[in-house]
């Protein structure tokens, strides 16, 4: 197991981002510049939540995508971020 030592230009994916723990969590790893894929079902919860966790050198992306035990979490990450070192389920 890779343990990290820092979160700084880490990518992290989180599901049920949009409130409570995954939210907390989001929000911890935003001010430790860590980048966001932020995973939820609720859509407009989720997006407000991207909006507020995003500042100048993170990238934060949203996906609304239900990762429950019958849903594969594949096609979550953007192409565009380096690959996930810390996943939050």
């Amino acid at each position: 197991m890779m343990m990290l030592r820092g979160y700084k230009d880490k990518v992290a994916a989180i599901t049920g981002a949009a409130s409570g723990l995954g939210r907390a969590l989001a929000k911890e790893l935003a001010a430790r510049n860590c980048h966001l894929a932020l995973i939820d079902v609720d859509a407009p919860s989720l997006i407000k939540a991207a909006q507020e966790l995003e500042r100048p050198g993170i990238v934060v992306t949203h996906h609304c995508a239900d990762v429950g035990p019958r849903k594969p979490l594949s096609g979550s990450q953007p192409k565009s971020q380096t690959p996930t070192e810390l996943c939050i389920c």
